[in-house]
């Protein structure tokens, strides 16, 4: 047999293929670990959480200075900002000195709509991070050579744990002395029929406990979640939304332009006011505010109906979902075998991996433009969950899952998914509403500018 080598000091030694501690002797494990069956000391622990940090999926924590300056970055806030420039700038000619006034006001009312805006996605961000807390697992360490409970953020290679009844396994760990265990996968493979555990063999992070109770050491602790950010359906509308009403005023300037001076002749003073007037009352400004207030609303709705929002976005998202993607196991069915009857045919995907699930919903994504949901409660479901429009964690999902998903589910059943449905149909018809009627009252706005300088008004 190979020597096991020298024990494990560092972080890099975890991804050594030299170190296996999956199939060591459990004898080799606490070597290569540098702990015993008595556990860990405190002090030890603490210089381990340093070294290999806390056990949980750490969520990428934006900057609150840059995600308020995030909500000035976008086409509506754009020709604001454009007018503002020109207050303060261009608007120098004549009698009359710098529009100072003007300028204030554009950049107050940047001002308010960005912290309207960032405050509300705030709270949902917070309210989200309320019930990740709430939710978070507790497990049972021998820690000073006396057991304790605590939270499983908190553990570190070389703890010893155990593990009972009704237990959700908060690491991967190797198994001591002791009777097998019934361990329940579905939330790691999707496959329903636990399996059984004995002394040296290895139980993974979410899975949960059947039957049996046993001590085991913990292999590896931290685990870590990396994503990629896409746009989503909401930003891409309100980007339209921008688009048109800039090249609506680009038209009416040009109108405007050639009209009041090779056509009138008018005074440059004269002309750059118009401008801003076409300017600050072509474009919604109040638009983004209002429709994060909406959105705010609406999570507040959604979460009395046993639905929270991590994404206020994902209200919009949700509202024009028309393809949802369940998983079975413990999502559709209880997680418990029974006979009903038998089915010859039926509609939907068995024995799929993870890739496969994140390749259905890619596929679906792509082939027909649709807006693809996605409900799921295990790890093998958190790669389509995150590549969903909308990934739905139901009730008692993983840590995985939830991490991944933009909506988290605190009562179980689908009838939560179909309130929320609806709700999210009603919150965008409202949006919808206000949309049509403010972008139509800009345009009237901008028409009425331009005949009122052709009449020589």
């Amino acid at each position: 047999m190979d020597e096991p080598g020298e024990p494990l000091l560092g972080l890099e030694n975890f991804f050594d293929e030299d170190v296996d501690l999956e199939n060591l002797p459990l004898e080799d494990v606490f070597e290569q670990l540098n702990t015993s069956q008595s556990g860990l000391s405190s002090a030890d622990a603490a210089e381990r959480l340093k070294l290999f940090g806390a056990n949980r999926l750490e969520e990428k924590r934006e900057n609150k200075i840059i995600k308020f300056l995030s909500f000035m970055w976008n086409p509506l806030s754009w020709v604001m900002e454009a007018a503002a420039v020109m207050a303060l700038v261009l608007a120098n000619g004549g009698s009359q000195g710098t529009d100072w006034e003007d300028f204030l006001g554009i950049v107050c009312l940047l001002i308010i709509n960005s912290t309207i805006s960032f405050i509300e996605e705030n709270n949902a961000g917070d309210a989200a991070a309320a019930l990740m807390a709430r939710l978070a697992l507790k497990t049972k360490v021998l820690r000073d050579e006396q057991w304790q409970e605590l939270d499983a953020s908190t553990l570190v290679p070389g703890d010893i744990i155990s593990i009972r009844l009704g237990d959700i396994v908060p690491a991967d760990a190797r198994l001591l002395e002791g009777d097998p265990l019934k361990i329940d996968q579905s939330a790691l493979t999707g496959e329903s029929l636990p399996v059984t555990k004995r002394t040296g063999d290895i139980v993974f992070t979410g899975s949960t406990c059947k039957h049996g109770e046993i001590e085991a050491v913990l292999k590896a602790a931290h685990l870590v979640e990396d994503s990629t950010e896409v746009v989503g359906h909401f930003q891409k509308v309100l980007t339209s939304i921008g688009n048109f009403c800039i090249c609506s005023i680009a038209i009416g300037a040009i109108v405007e332009v050639i009209i009041m001076f090779p056509i009138q002749h008018r005074s440059y003073r004269d002309g750059i006011n118009n401008v801003l007037v076409l300017l600050i009352g072509g474009i919604p400004i109040a638009m983004p505010t209002v429709l994060s207030v909406t959105l705010a609303i609406g999570s507040h709705h959604l979460s009395q109906q046993g639905a929270i929002t991590k994404r206020m976005t994902a209200i919009e998202e949700m509202a024009g979902m028309d393809v949802l993607c369940c998983d079975k196991t413990g999502t559709l069915t209880l997680n418990h075998l029974t006979v009903d009857k038998n089915l010859i045919e039926a509609d939907g995907f068995a024995g799929v991996f993870p890739e496969h699930k994140y390749e259905i919903v890619r596929m679906i994504q792509g082939g027909g433009g649709h807006v693809c949901g996605m409900t799921g409660d295990g790890v093998n479901d958190a790669p389509a969950l995150k590549k969903a429009d909308i990934g739905i964690a139901v009730s008692d999902a993983t840590d995985a899952a939830r991490g991944a998903a933009d909506i988290v589910l605190t009562e179980p059943g689908l009838s939560v998914i179909v309130s929320a449905v609806l709700t999210s149909r009603a919150i965008f018809q409202r949006m919808k509403n206000y949309t049509i009627g403010r972008c139509t009252y800009a345009e009237s706005a901008c028409a009425i500018c331009d005949e009122t300088e052709a009449c020589g008004f």
